[in-house]
C-alpha cells in the first residue's frame, strides 16, 4: 500500500466521519456539501425506498428528519440528540478518482439504541476533494415512532396507538398525520392503495361522512425483528344507526426516515362488509 492509496483511504474515512459529525450537530447544509452537485442519498429499500438527488433536496430531507426527531423528543420529555456510530468501514479503491465503501451504523438517542443498519457508498474525487457520489442508508431494524422494537412487546408502537385514537375521534387530519408524505395504504388488498397523505386524509374524511361512530379494536399483534407490525383487528362502525363490524388482518411498515407509517395493508372480506351496509 503506497502513500497515495493511504491518502485516499484517510480522505474517505474523514468524509464518512464528517457526515455523521455534521448531521448529529444539526449542520445539515454542511452534510449536503459532502455530496457532489448531483449526488444521491437513498434511504430505505424495496417498498420504503426514498431517493434525494442534489444538495438542496438532501438538505431539505435532513431538515425534515431533524424536525421530526425534535418533536418526538419533546413529546417524550427527553433530550433531543442523536449519535451515529460507524464501524467495519471497508473501502475499495477503483482508480485515482473513484472508490466505494460499506459500513455498519448504529443510532443512539436518549432512550438508548433505537436502530442499526448499513451504509453503501460510492465516492468520487471532485476537484481534488473526496465527496459522496451516492450513499444508501439501509436499516436492518426500524425505530418507528416508539423507540426500539422487537418481539414480546406488550404495547403497540406509539404511532399505531395514535392512529387508533384518531380513528375513534373521527379526526381525518390527525389520522392522516400518522402516515408519511408518500405513504401507501391498502384498505382491502388487492384493491388499489391510497397513495400519499392527502389521498389517505380524503379516504378517512369519506369514512367519517359515512359512519357516525368508528372504533378499530386490535385483538392481537406482534412486532417482528425488523419492526414490521402484524395485527388482527375488528373495525366497528355505526352507519345510519346500524352497527357494522369487519374482521381484518393488517401489516404496517414504518418509514425509516420519519418513523411514520410508510406502508399499511389490510386484508379483509369486502363482501362481508358490503352485506352489512344499510340499503
Amino acid at each position: 500500500m503506497d502513500v497515495a492509496e493511504l491518502a485516499v483511504r484517510e480522505s474517505v474515512r474523514d468524509l464518512v466521519a464528517r457526515y455523521n459529525a455534521y448531521g448529529d450537530t444539526g449542520r445539515l447544509d454542511e452534510v449536503a456539501g459532502l455530496f457532489i452537485d448531483d449526488g444521491v442519498l437513498v434511504v430505505g429499500d424495496h417498498d420504503g425506498r426514498r431517493e434525494f438527488r442534489g444538495r438542496a433536496a438532501i438538505a431539505d430531507f435532513l431538515r425534515t428528519v431533524k424536525d421530526h426527531w425534535a418533536a418526538e423528543a419533546t413529546a417524550d420529555s427527553a433530550p433531543s440528540y442523536a449519535r451515529h456510530f460507524v464501524s467495519t468501514h471497508v473501502i475499495d479503491i477503483l482508480d485515482d478518482r473513484r472508490a466505494r465503501g460499506r459500513a455498519y451504523v448504529a443510532l443512539v438517542k436518549a432512550a438508548g439504541l433505537v436502530s442499526w443498519g448499513r451504509y453503501v457508498d460510492e465516492y468520487v474525487a471532485d476537484d481534488g476533494v473526496w465527496r459522496f457520489a451516492s450513499r444508501r442508508a439501509l436499516a436492518d431494524t426500524a425505530s418507528g415512532a416508539a423507540g426500539a422494537l422487537g418481539r414480546g412487546r406488550t404495547e403497540l408502537p406509539d404511532i399505531v396507538q395514535e392512529l387508533l385514537g384518531a380513528v375513534a375521534a373521527r379526526d381525518s387530519v390527525r389520522a392522516a398525520g400518522c402516515f408519511a408524505d408518500d405513504a401507501a395504504y391498502w384498505t382491502c388488498v388487492p384493491r388499489p392503495p391510497y397513495r400519499g397523505r392527502a389521498a389517505i386524509e380524503e379516504m378517512f374524511a369519506r369514512l367519517n361522512q359515512l359512519a357516525s361512530k368508528m372504533e378499530w379494536r386490535v385483538t392481537a399483534f406482534t412486532v417482528d425483528d425488523v419492526g414490521t407490525v402484524w395485527l388482527e383487528h375488528i373495525d366497528h362502525f355505526t352507519i345510519d344507526g346500524r352497527e357494522c363490524a369487519m374482521e381484518c388482518v393488517g401489516v404496517i411498515r414504518f418509514d425509516q426516515a420519519t418513523g411514520l407509517i410508510g406502508i399499511m395493508r389490510d386484508y379483509c372480506d369486502m363482501d362481508t362488509w358490503l352485506s352489512q351496509l344499510p340499503g
